[in-house]
């Protein structure tokens, strides 16, 4: 007869209206509709000026070209230049202009530009911040909240953990970045299903503690050496999680320090805060998994096993209670889809009582208990179809090319 079992699985749960939520669109149909120029001239552009030429009435010459107003910031500081753009788009031309003289443009309507120094302070009065609510389906929401604050560089995040939400104050170029870095990362993980078997095997000492076997091989073990099958449990896990699995005789209350029989007690009208007070154990095998899956389906289980077991057949005494022993064990295995690990328990059957069985034939107690896991992959991890790269401007300011 098996003991009590206890089985804890965590699991990422979502709530619905997570689940219903807009999820966000592809970085080619951008968040926000930003005001493009509309140029009078749509075909390319020649823009020859010979040296000593004053670079605002290069802009001006550019201004009149596209018929484009051109308006110049406060601290835009006129300066001398030498320009030879041929064959070139009318923004391209702007772009090309503010770019090589440490300026940039804002677009205040289609027909209108405003020329200003590239400094971190133009840009706090000059660019526009957009409010954007993103939500999170499968990815960890602190995890994408801090891609955004140092890829995109959105310093305003605000993560709502019951929604799985973020909400950000960004201006577009960042926003779009923002978008194609949870496209690519909020990706559902891979699932596995673990079969976890604890098995009563003949001894033998000079097996390994731990194997990888096939299926096949896994099946000539059992035979081999006449395995019985204990317990057996199937597992469900998304990778990155955990689950515990306990099979247990019930718990008893151990005496720490038990008085000998020849000495007198100890008297009991103090309280001594030193002395420890007494303890309860459950014999029986406690399992941790903690699995990953790497892309080419290589499972990495993280494994940690504890054994708590009696005293010994010899010193089982239930009138004197006498502490337990545990032995622990934490190891990592890396299997192939549909191969089993084995684990020893590290105490004979008999030590577990009735934990792992009931009666058992005195010939039967020294048999070995050996863990046996064989996970399967039942859905791999989702990988990003879009992988190519995301152009984003410069390290001192996020911009996106615009479709």
């Amino acid at each position: 007869m098996i003991g009590r079992i206890a089985l804890s699985l965590t699991f990422l749960t979502l709530s619905v209206s997570v689940l219903t939520a807009p999820q966000p669109g592809a970085v080619t149909e951008p968040l926000v509709r930003r005001v493009a120029l509309e140029p009078s001239t749509t075909g390319p552009l020649s823009l020859t000026f010979p040296e000593n030429f004053s670079l605002q009435e290069a802009f001006q010459e550019w201004g009149r070209r596209t018929g484009i107003t051109v308006l110049f910031d406060e601290a835009f500081r006129d300066q001398i230049v030498a320009v030879d753009l041929e064959n070139v788009s009318a923004e391209d031309a702007l772009e090309k202009l503010t770019l090589v003289n440490r300026l940039f443009y804002k677009i205040l309507d289609p027909k209108t530009v405003i020329i200003a120094p590239d400094n971190a302070q133009k840009h706090r009065q000059y660019d526009d911040l957009l409010l954007h609510t993103f939500y999170v389906a499968h990815g960890d929401v602190n995890g994408i909240a801090n891609m955004f604050r140092t890829i995109a560089g959105i310093q305003r995040v605000q993560p709502d953990f019951t929604q799985r939400s973020l909400t950000v104050r960004a201006s577009a170029d960042q926003l779009l970045v923002a978008q194609s870095i949870l496209r690519r990362n909020d990706k559902p993980a891979a699932e596995i299903a673990f079969v976890v078997e604890i098995l009563a095997v003949n001894p033998a000492p000079d097996r390994a503690p731990e194997l990888a076997l096939s299926s096949e091989e896994f099946l000539r073990f059992k035979s081999e050496n006449d395995a019985e099958v204990l317990f057996s449990q199937t597992i469900r896990l998304m990778e990155n999680e955990r689950a515990t699995l306990s099979i247990e005789e019930g718990s008893r209350q151990l005496v720490p320090n038990p008085t000998p029989p020849d000495e007198p007690a100890p008297s009991t009208s103090g309280e001594s805060p030193s002395d420890p007070s007494p303890q309860r154990r459950a014999v029986g095998i406690d399992l941790s998994l903690h699995p990953q899956v790497s892309l080419d389906g290589h499972i990495r289980l993280s494994l940690t096993l504890r054994a708590t077991a009696h005293p010994g057949n010899e010193a089982r005494v239930e009138s004197e209670p006498a502490p337990l022993r545990t032995r622990d064990l934490t190891t990592t295995a890396s299997l192939k889809d549909g191969e089993t690990t084995l684990t020893q328990a590290m105490f004979p059957l008999g030590d577990f009582g009735d934990a792992l069985d009931h009666g058992l034939q005195a010939e039967r107690r020294q048999l070995d208990v050996v863990v046996a896991i064989s996970p399967s992959v039942l859905r791999p991890a989702a990988i990003s179809e879009d992988l190519s790269p995301l152009p984003m401007g410069t390290e001192q300011q996020v911009r996106v090319p615009r479709p």
